[in-house]
């Protein structure tokens, strides 16, 4: 599935190695404020630091579109707040249809009929 992700955003509360070994230079997300330069277990984080440190944050954002996250903060605020955040189904495959079946619904009431 991570083959298939271009991009991923997120808010400081992501910055981790985890997330980073995961998903490369297609993770969009920025570093805490105290991050090191070394590199630690994660190369692509620590060039992004380093990047945020000789330039400026505002500038990696910027390069890197940061400002697209709220968008997708918006969207799924909308899903949560019409279709609950309630997930009834219990076994793994049952949760990944439920969340599915909401994010239809939720685009065919959006209008959104060609997101899916």
């Amino acid at each position: 599935m991570k083959n298939n992700i271009l991009r991923i955003f997120g808010d400081r509360g992501y910055d981790s190695k985890y997330i980073y070994n995961m998903f490369g230079y297609n993770a969009v997300i920025p570093p805490r404020k105290n991050a090191s330069t070394k590199s630690r277990g994660s190369y692509a984080r620590a060039k992004i630091v380093r990047f945020i440190k000789k330039n400026s944050m505002e500038q990696w954002k910027e390069n890197n579109s940061y400002s697209k996250r709220w968008i997708v903060e918006i969207y799924f605020s909308g899903l949560k707040r019409v279709m609950t955040e309630i997930i009834k189904a219990k076994k793994i495959e049952y949760i990944i249809q439920e969340l599915a079946l909401k994010v239809v619904n939720y685009n065919i009431m959006r209008g959104m009929t060609h997101a899916y």
